[in-house]
């Protein structure tokens, strides 16, 4: 039938199994001559049979490649991923555009994240036979890319939780089901095939130190070296994504988000949402400017509640993504695309928020505390880890397509419980404020006790700068 909308007739009918209502299902097939087309079924835990032809699938093949999507790592279903793709010696691909990561970056099946294009997805998979999908659209195809979906006789296979994401498949065969058990099934019943893993990835080369501005790869090396293992990013600097799923070793549940929809500003907020779920976390925001300025208003509530978020925001006085797109569809001169003039720091200061600007690796604030559990941002020692230190830094850096200097910043504000001067005593402050001395270069070793008249504030000042801001008895 010419014309007909086979994507709305699939999710017809799939809504109508749903409900139960097989008659009318069986009468839309006759009606819209769809007898030959793919398969959908569904359940909240799959059935003995619909499990047992998934895993005969998987023993059939002969190069069978798992690709795993936000689902996943939200049904914490990502260590039944590991073994399941180390059964099979299947290599492990993130789902484009991936909003979480559901596999651990540096383990020997990790490929990557896959693109967002037709052609290019389809190359990829060339010289595997069976294709399993679990907890990912198939596929979120974000540029134009035109051409083979998948190479000829190779099968796919998906497993999703949603209805609508298994009738907007154009291809493949669907199970709709919980994530976490059917995953959990399927390790625990899958037969080592005895296929060696995959031949190990090389991992980029550290990037090394130039004069001048900090490059993208450089940054995350930085933050890869010295953040905690289990720390939580949250990037909306999509000029960067490729820089970083390459460099940061993400191996815990709930370790990466991402704006699934695509729309700006999420990033800024999130991280202080996350940040709230994840107290014994670190979070770290990585945000484009462009992204950063949707948003700007999140520094204001995390200064207020005192909540310790860092934010890294990535500066190039564009939007990256934008231009790149440009570039693929061919298109010059595009208007609007720049955003001059943003001044985080003096933003930062305006919403209750500090900010230090750096302009090479020595000037990035980290250190190795004495424990050994690396910081970001912040002082290390016990005092301060007990207080939330949430610091803030400004690099310099030279992102993809421009030449011009990119700033990026660190956002943060040393707190403590309202009400109180944290359990301190003014000489341990003190202490405090010699170690943020040291640790920001800053010369002057005055300070001075200042008791804000509306009693909101008790200021450590040196002669520069402040030095540390804390809430009165």
């Amino acid at each position: 039938m010419f014309g007909r909308d086979v994507l709305f007739q699939a999710q017809t009918i799939a809504n109508r199994r749903m409900l139960r209502t097989d008659n009318a299902a069986v009468a839309l097939r006759k009606q819209f001559a769809l007898e030959d087309s793919r398969s959908v079924s569904s359940a909240t835990i799959p059935a003995p049979l619909q499990l047992e032809s998934v895993l005969s699938a998987l023993a059939k093949a002969q190069n069978p490649v798992l690709i795993v999507g936000p689902d996943v790592d939200a049904a914490h279903a990502n260590r039944d991923a590991v073994t399941l793709a180390e059964k099979l010696g299947m290599p492990v691909w993130m789902a484009p555009s991936a909003p979480r990561c559901s596999f651990p970056t540096d383990h020997q099946c990790f490929q990557g994240l896959l693109p967002a294009g037709i052609a290019t997805i389809g190359r990829l998979m060339e010289g595997h036979d069976l294709v399993l999908v679990v907890g990912a659209p198939v596929f979120r195809y974000h540029q134009y890319d035109p051409g083979e979906f998948l190479p000829n006789g190779t099968k796919l296979i998906q497993i999703t939780c949603d209805i609508n994401e298994a009738t907007r498949a154009p291809f493949g065969d669907a199970i709709i089901a919980d994530i976490g058990p059917t995953l959990k099934a399927l390790a625990e019943g899958a037969a080592k095939s005895g296929r060696p893993l995959p031949a190990v990835k090389k991992r980029p080369e550290p990037a090394p130190e130039q004069p001048g501005p900090l490059a993208p790869e450089r940054v995350f090396d930085i933050l890869d070296a010295v953040a905690p293992r289990d720390a939580v990013y949250v990037n909306e600097s999509t000029s960067t994504t490729n820089i970083m799923w390459q460099r940061l070793r993400l191996k815990e549940q709930g370790s990466y988000f991402f704006a699934a929809a695509g729309g700006l500003g999420f990033a800024l907020p999130a991280a202080v949402g996350i940040q709230l779920a994840h107290k014994d976390r670190r979070v770290i925001g990585v945000i484009g400017d462009g992204s950063a300025n949707y948003g700007i208003q999140a520094l204001w509530t995390a200064a207020q509640y005192n909540i310790p978020t860092i934010f890294v925001i990535m500066k190039n006085g564009t939007y990256g993504a934008l231009r790149w797109f440009a570039g693929v569809l061919k298109v010059d001169d595009v208007p609007g695309l720049d955003v001059p003039g943003l001044d985080f720091c003096a933003l930062a200061k305006g919403y209750g928020v500090k900010s230090y600007r750096a302009n090479s690796s020595e000037s990035f604030p980290v250190r190795q505390p004495e424990s050994g559990r690396a910081a970001v941002g912040r002082v290390p020692g016990r005092e301060l880890s007990e207080r939330k230190a949430n610091f803030p830094v400004n690099l310099d850096a030279a992102l993809p397509g421009r030449t011009s200097h990119v700033e990026q910043l660190i956002f943060g504000a040393l707190t403590s419980k309202p009400g109180h001067f944290g359990g301190k005593s003014f000489q341990s402050c003190l202490k405090i404020a010699e170690q943020l001395t040291e640790h920001c270069n800053i010369k002057t070793k005055v300070y001075t006790l200042i008791v804000e008249p509306d009693a909101r504030a008790v200021v450590i000042r040196g002669h520069t700068q402040d030095i540390i801001d804390e809430p009165a008895d």
